[in-house]
């Protein structure tokens, strides 16, 4: 078993404690909150009871609208 002060996050919290500049890129934490829309976007998707697991390929709505972004953006189809 690696011990929290032999893993990456805890060599990097040992540097910082120790005054060092660290940039993490050991977990994908990121150094910000989630936007207010984000929180209640996931609320309301709670509470319409859409907590299962979508299709692997992922649900239609989103894929479509990734698809249209690219379209836009990229030129792709």
């Amino acid at each position: 078993m690696i011990s929290p002060s032999t893993s990456g996050l805890g060599r990097v919290s040992e540097r910082r404690a120790a005054g060092a500049t660290i940039i993490s890129l050991c977990a994908g934490e990121p150094d910000f909150y989630t936007p207010a829309h984000v929180r209640r976007a996931a609320i309301a998707t709670i509470e319409q009871v859409h907590t299962r697991y979508t299709p692997v390929a992922g649900s239609r709505a989103p894929r479509e609208a990734v698809a249209a972004e690219s379209r836009t953006e990229n030129g792709l189809e």
